[in-house]
């Protein structure tokens, strides 16, 4: 059966990159949305997607925090609650290679449900990979402390390792390329080596990522000696800029940094 696609048409860069892979798709996308409230069809997830296996594939834009849009825009809900879907598989693509890639691999080698989930906005620095098909990819080597991030926020954490290296402090990045179905086995090997960890993400806390990542490395008997959780809290964050907003929630750089050294010294 070939998948539907089904995709916010504002986002522009998206939109270009299903425009260049149309001729090679043919009939596979069958529909481009104007707009998609996901959580408002999460019944049909479930009923009409998930319980048949059908092969469908969601472009899940505005994930994470928005900005101009408001608050009532804020993509922090979807993280929580498409794992939970069976069968599902949730890509994060940290930039626009990621991105086409992770599409691709969504339309041709991936069965069942798939999301695809990428914020309103462009790429930040890092930009030159293009996702592996693993799980998990390393970024940057380090020993006192880990920091597992997805999506676009690996740039803050990139960029808290390149500080608190002049610190003395040594940082391991590493980078999810999908949140689920999420393997505790692979996370424990992608882990190994720092006994600290810090989990950024910009969802909400009860039911995060970061939640079912420890759960996972204690049922692998790897749970780290200490662990932060840092993410956007329990209540639905106001408006404001996307470097506001993440500033306010600690999930910037500094905000990284002073996760990293909390970890570390139990402040």
């Amino acid at each position: 059966m070939s998948p539907c696609f089904i995709i916010n048409a504002r986002n522009e860069r998206v939109v270009l990159i299903v425009q260049v892979l149309k001729d090679e798709l043919r009939h596979k996308i069958l529909l481009e949305s104007e707009h998609l409230f996901l959580q408002r069809g999460y019944d049909m997830l479930i009923h009409d997607v998930s319980l048949d296996g059908l092969h469908v594939v969601f472009g899940i834009d505005r994930a994470g925090l928005v900005g101009a849009d408001g608050e009532t825009h804020h993509g922090c809900f979807d993280a929580l609650y498409l794992p939970q879907v069976p069968g599902m598989t949730v890509y994060c693509p940290a930039n626009f290679a990621e991105l086409r890639r992770m599409l691709r691999r969504a339309l041709y080698e991936t069965d069942g449900p798939v999301a695809v989930r990428y914020p309103r906005g462009g790429e930040g620095a890092y930009y030159t990979g293009c996702g592996s098909d693993a799980l998990a990819d390393c970024l940057r080597e380090g020993t006192d402390c880990t920091v597992l991030s997805y999506g676009v926020l690996v740039n803050h954490a990139l960029e808290a390792a390149r500080r608190l290296e002049a610190e003395g402090i040594s940082v391991r990045v590493v980078k999810l390329n999908r949140i689920a179905p999420l393997d505790g086995g692979e996370i424990a090997e992608v882990l190994r080596g720092t006994r600290r960890l810090v989990v950024l993400e910009d969802c909400l806390a009860r039911g995060c990522v970061g939640e079912r990542v420890a759960a996972l490395l204690a049922e692998t008997g790897e749970e780290p000696e200490r662990l932060v959780l840092k993410n956007a809290g329990e209540s639905l964050p106001p408006q404001g800029t996307v470097p506001q907003l993440e500033h306010a929630l600690g999930l910037d750089a500094d905000g990284v940094a002073e996760s990293v050294k909390e970890v570390l010294h139990g402040q």
